[in-house]
């Protein structure tokens, strides 16, 4: 059944019907990781402001009506923007979707042009961080246009972006 799910899912762009999904998804991530700070219960609870209106998107991985994953690509200055929000269903963990939505985004901030896709990440993540490294980021010290709004981030990363 997970085979045939996974087959069929395709990303699909934020939509009002799809808030609920987003939310709880990325909230059971965040708890059974971290924790849920009060910067991540803004953008969260009001998705559309907080990034979309922002000239930033919200992708979800769907199938069967059910949303499996989900990221977000924050607008920075600078032609920079964050991957942020990103998460995938507990049940569907370990079948690659992890590359496969991290893929998508690379290929969507291209698409957008930025030229600097950055990220924050926690080394208790160590499956994620190693998929970013996999995939081409790099850790830095720290950059001007990245903020750790939730104050619980220990590694910052980037990838630069060719045309």
């Amino acid at each position: 059944r997970i085979q045939r799910l996974l087959v069929n899912a395709e990303f699909v762009k934020y939509r009002d019907d799809l808030l609920s999904q987003f939310q709880n998804l990325n909230r059971e991530w965040l708890r059974q990781y971290l924790e849920i700070t009060l910067h991540d219960d803004k953008v969260l609870s009001d998705p559309l402001n907080e990034i979309i209106k922002k000239n930033g998107e919200i992708y979800c991985l769907v199938t069967d009506d059910q949303v499996i994953g989900t990221y977000a690509l924050h607008k920075l200055g600078n032609g920079s923007c964050e991957l942020c929000k990103f998460s995938v269903a507990a049940d569907f963990r370990g079948h690659a979707l992890g590359k496969r939505m991290l893929d998508h985004a690379i290929g969507r901030a291209r698409l957008k042009g930025y030229n600097t896709l950055l990220l924050l990440t926690h080394d208790k993540l160590a499956a994620a961080t190693n998929l970013y490294r996999k995939s081409g980021f790099t850790e830095i010290e720290s950059h001007p246009d990245l903020t750790d709004h939730s104050g619980r981030c220990s590694i910052s990363m980037k990838m630069e972006l060719e045309p």
